[in-house]
């Protein structure tokens, strides 16, 4: 029987002396104090912290996760299934984690990564709201798929959670309602600024001068881009080397 563990680092600010890891890195809370980073797994089920490592500030909890995985294994953990948050997605990491035995895991994947946008057009609209994708035990629909990646062939679980995707919904729409404000504030168009509100699903051309307003250029909703985003809504993808059923 596999006891899962999710797995997570975070670092803490240190203000004493006399600690060679605390170092100048990558801090949550940048208050100019040197760092201690701390990496944790804990059991999923009672929330009981089963291993924790510190290590130094200056090093990324990417680079140090294998490390910690191998620690691990050699004190005599076996038959552990790791969760990792998107933090963690990186090819690097997952061929170090590939390498490893007595741990399976998965990934959760950033959303924007072109495979996993892929798999939310092709697949999202197939599993939402669909009975026999529904997982009852965690109010979301899911799904299994094979996906090659990195060279290799894995799986894709991809899920769709109703509350989630309304939450995300309402942040789109505010979003898209603050850019259009700041947008037509402006008044001069430029390629600057072409670019940069394009990225965030407004489309602005240039246009004649309006006398009344002194404006040369017209908005436009890049409605195309934005009915993309609300379709993604609520889906998000674990990846993992292993066949389970997506419960």
């Amino acid at each position: 029987k596999k006891r899962i563990v999710g797995f997570d680092s975070t670092n803490q600010n240190y203000s004493g002396k006399g600690i060679p890891m605390a170092m100048r890195g990558h801090p949550k809370l940048n208050v100019g104090l040197p760092d201690i980073n701390t990496a944790m797994f804990v059991d999923e089920e009672t929330g009981i912290p089963l291993w924790y490592e510190h290590f130094d500030g200056s090093v990324l909890d990417k680079t140090q996760t294998p490390y910690s995985m191998k620690k691990i294994i050699d004190l005599g953990y076996k038959k552990i299934f790791a969760m990792f948050d998107r933090g963690y997605y990186s090819e690097e990491d997952i061929a170090a984690l590939d390498q490893l035995k007595n741990i399976e895991y998965g990934v959760l994947c950033p959303d924007g990564t072109d495979w996993v946008d892929e798999l939310f057009r092709k697949h999202g609209s197939r599993i939402k709201d669909k009975q026999d994708c529904y997982i009852p035990e965690e109010n979301v629909y899911g799904k299994r798929y094979s996906v090659t990646l990195f060279e290799k062939q894995y799986f894709a679980y991809l899920f769709y959670d109703s509350d989630r995707a309304e939450e995300e919904r309402k942040t789109i729409h505010e979003i898209m309602a603050f850019f259009w404000e700041e947008a037509s504030k402006r008044v001069r168009y430029t390629e600057k600024m072409q670019e940069h509100y394009a990225k965030r699903g407004i489309i602005v051309t240039k246009a004649d001068k309006d006398l009344e307003t002194g404006k040369n250029f017209t908005l436009y909703e890049n409605t195309e881009m934005i009915q993309e985003l609300l379709d993604g809504t609520g889906l998000f993808v674990i990846l993992s080397p292993v066949r389970l059923a997506p419960s």
